[in-house]
């Protein structure tokens, strides 16, 4: 976006004149910044994955992410929307368009591919450059005053929180492999088992590991763990502790000492069939 196009929406939010902590405009301005930077690695990783025009904190938090986009086209905010959710750190997103404004909420759960985005809170409030000049103006002030959350605080509920839905999602999963077979796993080999598959998910998502690490221990054709335990469950569950056994010898933690062909005797397919819901 080129600096007369940046100054033009930024001064219509009345924020043409901030500058760091308070507003960073580019990943650029984040690395200038040094400590001064607010959980900088995750602001980078925002401007980069979600192509962010801006980013607005207050009291050294990211509050308010800022793009902008050729025109508002709901599948493709729905996708945005999904990728803002779930990183989990700013409660505001503003897309904005020629000609309109769109403000979504970071505490409301994605939609489903059979869910409207505009449905359930997501979509906090839509706004006209034009007729609501004023409201877009005052937006960043009633936001800091938290005017903002409390006039819609329906949409901004702490309980759909990323971090709160996937607690809820682990404890359910871990229901459901404690009820899965009549020779129950044991406390210590669900607990282990579960933070086990959160860390791989994560060393995947940050791509840490990825198809080359998987093809180094001989797992062909495959971009993620989602893609080891879709498959038939006795080369999905060979794979799975092959992958186990690989990144104890690479990380060399705990997580990862356990027997773990022991502990593969244990797992069936239907095991394996609610890792792969998960």
């Amino acid at each position: 976006m080129s600096t007369e196009a940046a100054k033009h929406w930024r001064r219509a939010f009345g924020i043409h004149t901030w500058k760091p902590p308070a507003f960073f405009g580019s990943k650029s301005e984040i690395n200038d910044g040094g400590s001064c930077v607010p959980q900088a690695h995750a602001l980078r990783r925002a401007f980069d994955r979600l192509e962010l025009d801006g980013v607005l904190c207050l009291h050294n938090d990211p509050v308010v992410y800022f793009k902008k986009v050729v025109t508002i086209v709901p599948d493709d905010v729905a996708t945005i929307h999904k990728q803002f959710w779930n990183q989990g750190l700013a409660p505001i997103l503003v897309l904005i368009d020629d000609n309109d404004v769109h403000i979504y909420s970071g505490l409301t759960l994605p939609a489903s591919t059979t869910e409207t985005l505009e449905n359930d809170n997501r979509l906090v409030q839509r706004l006209n450059l034009v007729a609501d000049e004023a409201a877009i103006r005052q937006l960043v002030l009633s936001i800091e005053s938290g005017d903002f959350f409390r006039v819609h605080s329906k949409a901004f509920d702490p309980k759909q929180r990323v971090d709160r839905d996937l607690l809820r999602n682990l404890q359910a999963t871990r229901n459901a492999l404690a009820a899965a077979t009549k020779r129950k796993l044991s406390a210590s080999v669900l607990n282990t088992l579960l933070c086990r598959i959160v860390f791989v998910c994560y060393l995947f998502d940050r791509h840490v590991i990825g198809s080359s690490y998987l093809k180094s221990i001989r797992i062909q054709d495959t971009p993620h763990l989602r893609d080891i335990l879709k498959r038939d469950k006795r080369e999905a569950k060979s794979q799975l502790y092959g992958l186990f056994k690989q990144l104890g010898a690479d990380f060399n933690g705990d997580l990862f000492s356990d027997d773990l062909d022991a502990e593969s005797r244990q797992i069936t397919n239907k095991h394996l069939e609610i890792l792969a819901g998960y």
